[in-house]
C-alpha cells in the first residue's frame, strides 16, 4: 500500500521523480501467482483511493493507475481532463492514513494470510493525529515504512516515531525528490527479501518457532520462558506494565519505551495458561491499553504495543497505579487468584498531579498482594520510586540514566519474576525457617524469635525500641520520607517472627514531639502506618531535646517493660545547632538509664558528636547519602539484635 503526497508542496518535476520511483518499484515486483497486490492513495487536503488491493493484482493495472496520479480531484466527473494539476490544499497525512484503514485494509482484496505493508512518501508528516492513525494500523499488524523528502525538525522526529520498529530499517530520508532513485534497489528489499528466522532452530526445550516481523518468536512449553525458551521457571503469572506517557517523555522516548516493552514480552512465555500480560499508561489521567485476558500470544501483544499512543500531559502516577490494581488486576479481566501478580511501573519523572496519593496507592497495591517493581529513567532522586516498590528495594528498584540503559536491566527483571523451586535448594533458611519461592529469589519464613534474610539472627529477647528522628531544615521533605520508610522497614523486619517488641517514635527539629509511645500500638502494621504518616516539621536541630524526650519514654507510664532491653535509635544528617551544649549530657543521662543508644549518621562530615552519643563504636552506622540508607538497614538490624 503506497500513500503518496500529491499536494502543492511537490513541483511537477518532483512529482515526475516520485512516479518514476513508484514505477521502478512495480517493475521489481513479481505479481504472477498472486504474490503481490498493490493499492495507491494520493492525498492533499483530501485523500483519494486511486487503486484498491482487489484491482491492483497486476503490473498493468498498477502502471495505468500511476499514470493518472495527480489529476484534479475536485470534480470526480472531470478529473481525467486535467492531467497535470496538483491535488489542492495543504497535505493532511492523518486523513490519508484513516482512509487506508477503513477503505483499503480489511476490504475486498486484502488477504488474511499475507502481511500488510504501508509505505508513506511525504514532504510533511503532521503531528499527533497522524501518529495515532498510523498506530491504529500497526495495532492490527500492518508494518509501516516512511520515505521523507526534505524533512527536518518535528516532521522528521514524528516520522521516526510513526514507522515500525526498528526505525533504522523502516525509515528513509532524502533531501530532494530527485534522490528517490538512489533508494530504489534497497527499498524494495522489504517485500522481496526472503527471511527464514527459524532455520537455525533457535527455540530450546521444545519451543515452537514462528516468523516475526524482524526476528523469530518462540512459543515455549509450560515451565520455560526467555526469548529462546532457555529459562526454566514457573511461568504462571499475571504481569502488568504501567507506562509513563506524560509530557516529560518525548515522542522519541515513548517509542523507545514501547520497544523496551516488546523486548520484555519476548522474554516471557505468553499464553492463557502461562503468562498473561496487561498494559496501562498514565499522564494527566490513566488509561488501559491491554487487559490481561485480551491477547494470548506474543505476536498479538507486539502489534498491540506498536499501536499504543503517546498522551502528553502531567504526571499522575497515582491514577495509573490505582487503575492497574483495580482495573487490570481484576478477575473480571483475566486476573487469576492462584498465580502471582507483578506490576512494573516505568517512569522518567516524579508525580506532579495527585502526588500525595502516589505512595498510598502503591501501598494498597502491595497490600493487595501485587509485587511492585519501580523503574526510573534519568531520576536523580529515588525517594518516590522507593515508596512505590516492594521490599527489599535493592531487588525491586531500577534506576538508569537513559532509555537505552534500561535494556541492560531486562535479564535481571525477567529473573526476578521467573520463579523456580531450585532457589530453595540446599535449605538456606536457618533455625527452623521455611523457604518460600519468591520473585527471582527465596524468602525465609522465620520461626518466632529469629530474623534476617536466612533467619540467622536471634532476636527473641524482648526489646523496647524508640526511634529519635531528625526533622530539621537540613533534611527536607523527601529525605524525611526516606527516613520514615527506613524506620518502617526496620519494624517490618524485626517483627517478622511475631517477636514481643514495642516501638515509639520521637520527632525533633527546634521543638520535640512524641508521635507515639511504647504502649500506643500492639500490632506491627499499626506501627508502620503511624511511622509512614508522620509529618515533616522543619526547624533547627535540637538533638538534646529528642534524647531527653526518650528518657521520659523509657518509663512504665509510657509502656517501658523491665523485662525488655531498651534501645534508642537516633537518625540524623547533621550535628545539633539548638541547645547543642546539652546533646552529650542528654545522651549520657539516657545511657545511664540502661538504654543502648544506636546512632545512624547520614552524609556527616564530622562524626565526633554521633560517636559521643552512641553507646559504643559498634553502635554507630554511617552512610554517605540518603540514597544509601536502605542498604544500611540490614546492619542496623544486626546491631539491634546483638546481645
Amino acid at each position: 500500500m503506497f500513500v503518496v503526497d500529491s499536494s502543492r508542496y511537490n513541483t511537477a518535476q518532483d512529482f515526475r521523480m516520485t512516479k518514476r520511483f513508484l514505477r521502478d518499484q512495480v517493475k521489481r515486483l513479481a505479481f504472477r501467482g498472486d504474490r503481490f497486490r498493490m493499492a495507491l492513495v494520493e492525498y492533499g487536503s483530501v485523500p483519494r483511493v486511486r487503486l484498491s488491493l482487489m484491482d491492483g493484482d497486476s503490473k498493468k493495472a498498477v502502471k495505468a493507475t500511476m499514470s493518472k496520479l495527480r489529476k484534479d480531484v475536485d470534480d470526480p466527473q472531470t478529473w481525467y481532463l486535467h492531467s497535470h494539476k496538483r491535488v489542492r490544499g495543504d497535505p493532511d497525512l492523518s486523513k490519508a492514513i484513516s482512509l487506508v484503514d477503513y477503505k483499503v485494509f480489511g476490504q475486498s482484496g486484502d488477504r488474511n494470510q499475507v502481511p500488510n505493508y504501508l509505505v508513506i512518501l511525504t514532504r510533511s508528516v503532521g503531528g499527533k493525529k497522524t501518529v495515532e492513525a498510523i498506530n491504529k494500523l500497526k495495532a492490527k499488524g500492518t508494518k509501516v515504512f516512511g520515505i521523507g523528502i526534505g524533512l527536518s525538525g518535528t516532521h522528521l522526529q514524528t516520522l521516526e516515531t510513526a514507522v515500525s520498529f526498528p526505525a533504522s530499517e523502516t525509515m528513509f530520508t532524502i533531501e530532494q525528490a530527485k534522490d528517490l532513485m538512489t533508494l530504489s534497489s534497497e527499498f524494495v528489499n522489504f517485500a522481496c527479501a526472503a527471511h527464514d528466522y527459524c532455520s537455525s532452530n533457535p527455540c530450546q526445550n521444545g519451543g515452537q518457532c514462528s516468523e516475526g516481523a524482524e526476528s523469530y518468536i518462540c512459543q515455549c512449553p509450560m515451565g520455560f520462558a526467555g526469548k529462546d525458551c532457555d529459562r526454566s521457571c514457573d511461568d504462571r503469572m499475571d504481569v502488568v506494565f504501567l507506562m509513563d506517557s506524560s509530557g516529560s517523555v518525548s515522542f522519541n522516548e515513548f517509542s523507545k519505551k514501547k520497544e523496551f516493552l516488546q523486548h520484555m514480552v519476548e522474554s516471557l512465555n505468553v499464553g492463557p495458561q502461562a503468562t498473561r500480560v496487561g498494559i496501562a499508561s498514565f499522564s494527566q489521567d490513566a488509561r488501559t491499553e491491554v487487559y490481561l485476558d485480551q491477547f494470548t500470544n506474543k505476536h498479538q501483544l507486539h502489534h498491540a504495543i506498536s499501536g499504543i499512543n503517546y498522551q502528553y500531559g502531567s504526571t499522575n502516577t497515582a491514577a495509573g497505579i490505582q487503575l492497574a490494581r483495580s482495573g487490570l488486576f481484576s478477575m473480571n479481566r483475566g486476573n487469576r487468584p492462584d498465580v502471582p501478580d507483578y506490576l512494573f511501573v516505568i517512569t522518567d519523572g516524579e508525580s506532579n498531579v495527585n502526588a500525595q496519593q502516589t505512595i498510598p496507592e502503591a501501598e494498597k497495591a502491595r497490600d493487595q498482594g501485587i509485587h511492585v517493581f519501580a523503574l526510573g529513567v534519568g531520576l536523580s532522586d529515588p525517594w518516590e520510586l522507593n515508596g512505590i516498590a516492594s521490599k527489599p528495594l535493592a531487588n525491586n528498584v531500577v534506576r538508569v540514566n537513559n532509555w537505552e540503559d534500561l535494556w541492560g536491566e531486562s535479564p535481571k527483571l525477567i529473573d526476578a519474576v521467573c520463579r523456580h523451586e531450585k532457589v530453595c535448594a540446599g535449605s538456606p533458611c536457618q533455625n527452623g525457617g521455611t523457604c518460600m519461592v519468591g520473585p527471582g529469589h527465596y524468602t525465609c519464613k522465620c520461626e518466632p524469635g529469629f530474623v534476617g534474610d536466612n533467619c540467622e539472627l536471634d532476636c527473641s529477647a524482648s526489646k523496647d525500641i524508640c526511634f529519635i528522628v531528625d526533622s530539621s531544615n537540613s533534611v527536607g521533605h523527601r529525605n524525611f520520607d526516606t527516613k520514615l520508610e527506613f524506620m518502617a522497614g526496620l519494624v517490618e523486619d524485626l517483627t517478622r517472627g511475631d517477636m514481643d517488641h514495642r516501638f515509639c517514635l520521637i520527632r525533633y527539629s527546634t521543638s520535640v514531639s512524641t508521635i507515639f509511645s511504647l504502649n500506643r500500638y500492639n500490632d506491627a502494621k499499626d506501627v508502620t502506618h503511624a511511622i509512614r504518616s508522620a509529618s515533616y516539621v522543619f526547624g533547627s536541630s535540637n538533638t538534646a531535646g529528642g534524647l531527653r524526650q526518650a528518657i521520659d519514654m523509657f518509663t512504665p507510664a509510657f509502656g517501658d517493660r523491665s523485662s525488655a532491653e531498651n534501645i534508642a535509635i537516633l537518625i540524623t544528617d547533621g550535628d545539633s545547632n539548638h541547645n547543642h551544649q546539652d546533646t552529650i549530657p542528654a545522651a549520657e543521662d539516657l545511657r545511664a538509664k540502661g538504654v543502648r543508644v544506636i546512632g545512624v549518621g547520614i552524609g556527616l562530615r564530622d562524626f565526633k558528636e554521633i560517636n559521643a552519643v552512641a553507646s559504643s563504636q559498634q553502635d554507630v552506622f554511617k552512610v554517605r547519602s540518603f540514597a544509601e540508607l536502605d542498604a544500611m538497614k540490614r546492619n542496623v538490624e544486626e546491631g539491634t539484635c546483638r546481645a
